[in-house]
């Protein structure tokens, strides 16, 4: 309970995410899964909680003036009384003791609310967003940097574990549900049971599994042979596709995932610059590249726009994929969204001067620009600026129509060329949200 308080009181003051706060620990995996399992269902209910809290009397001063009873650790242990498998109160300890004091009134703060709301149980009582919650799939892509049957070993290895790979993508559930803002929209989700798979229909390297599957410990992880990447996040590399033999950069590289299979794409040949600011992140991305097998990767410690045009190290650069820091509004566990119409504006301001430092290497080609945001001013806007900057005294770059025929979802249609765009959303394209625009040199 003191561990799940711990990381909801950060998240509360968006100090970090909830699979960083509780895989970050220095606590075993099995007690990081209980954690992290807890504060999901914690969170899930805070809402109905907090309309508890204000209904029972006095309870609400129990942790303004008892240093042991935090808010945080209040909203753990109430979910646990009313909503929990158990519903009780594990262990014991004084912040215990204090609450089941109230237990009476808190039972009846709960009785009374679903007779307002007209809720028959306690589910009932969750808004629909919250209730019907989008499950992704669980990616995996696959590293061919491990041979050219990599694909076909790794399906191999799978099969040999219990798993059953199906023949095509299984068939979609629909339902209408209302929005956080009143809207109503269709939601889709896999009918995928929890031992099956499929090669997924666009890019045959990336299986798919049901969302329950944890792979964090799967040998073909440790040994780079797969890699845990969510389909979205495989596009700006898919797409940029630089040819063997090519300089590439990666702006912002870290934990390079991007990063090595942009390394796969050009078939461990050329160079592939890979930019990171932060120290620690930094080895990180050393530490998963060269699990991956990766052999024309140059890690650089600073940031990307801390590098000289006329640096001669990257004058044949051609390629450069930026990824730039975003709002992580499209990621659905992320409690650091943004919403706030400055913060936002300041990373769009951010992403901005990226992508116009990247234009200004001599002999780049393309550009591609990606986040995993949902807001348009981080996307749409983002792009339309930089091609107005860029072509100001001249047409010399074009924004490209990404996969003309993607059976998925496009840029918003508000500027000229919007729709050359890639979004990925969520409740249409079973991934995160996800923006990919592509920027071409004219000859």
């Amino acid at each position: 309970y003191q561990q799940a308080s711990e990381v909801i009181e950060k998240l509360i003051l968006k100090k970090g995410s909830i699979k960083g706060l509780t895989y970050n620990r220095n606590i075993n995996v099995k007690t990081s899964k209980t954690c992290y399992a807890l504060v999901c269902e914690t969170l899930k209910y805070k809402s109905v909680v907090d309309q508890v809290i204000e209904m029972t009397p006095n309870l609400d001063k129990e942790y303004k003036k008892n240093k042991t009873m935090k808010y945080s650790l209040m909203i753990v242990m109430i979910y646990e009384l009313l909503f929990s498998a158990h519903q009780s109160i594990k262990g014991g300890g004084h912040a215990k003791k204090t609450l089941l004091q109230y237990q009476t009134q808190i039972n009846s703060a709960l009785a009374r609310l679903k007779i307002q709301k007209r809720c028959k149980e306690n589910i009932d009582l969750l808004p629909d967003h919250i209730r019907y919650p989008i499950t992704l799939p669980r990616y995996v892509r696959v590293n061919t940097l491990q041979g050219v049957n990599a694909v076909q070993e790794a399906i191999d290895q799978f099969k040999s574990e219990g798993y059953e790979m199906l023949a095509q993508q299984p068939p979609l559930t629909k339902k209408l549900i209302k929005k956080e803002d009143g809207t109503v929209e269709e939601q889709s989700n896999i009918i995928l049971g929890e031992k099956e798979f499929y090669q997924d229909p666009d890019f045959k390297e990336i299986l798919v599994f049901h969302h329950s599957i944890d792979l964090h410990d799967h040998k073909m992880l440790e040994n780079g042979h797969i890699i845990l990447q969510d389909k979205a996040s495989c596009l700006p590399s898919f797409i940029l596709s630089p040819p063997k033999g090519s300089v590439c950069i990666d702006s912002c590289s870290a934990p390079g995932n991007k990063t090595s299979l942009l390394s796969a794409q050009m078939g461990n040949t050329g160079k592939v610059y890979a930019i990171e600011k932060d120290q620690k992140r930094c080895g990180t991305l050393i530490k998963l590249t060269k699990r991956s097998l990766c052999k024309n990767i140059e890690a650089i410690n600073d940031s990307f726009l801390n590098l000289k045009h006329d640096d001669p190290k990257f004058k044949d650069v051609e390629y450069i994929l930026c990824d730039p820091s975003c709002s992580g509004s499209g990621i659905l566990d992320s409690e650091e969204k943004l919403e706030e119409e400055k913060r936002v504006k300041l990373l769009a301001d951010f992403q901005l001067s990226i992508i116009q430092h990247a234009f200004a290497f001599p002999n780049v080609k393309k550009v591609i620009y990606s986040t995993c945001s949902v807001h348009q001013v981080e996307n749409e806007d983002v792009v339309e600026r930089a091609i107005k900057e860029l072509n100001k005294d001249g047409e010399k770059w074009r924004v490209v129509n990404i996969l003309p025929h993607w059976n998925h979802s496009r840029g918003l249609p508000i500027y000229k060329n919007s729709e050359y765009s890639i979004r990925m959303t969520p409740s249409k394209d079973f991934t995160i949200g996800f923006f990919v625009a592509l920027f071409e040199k004219i000859d």
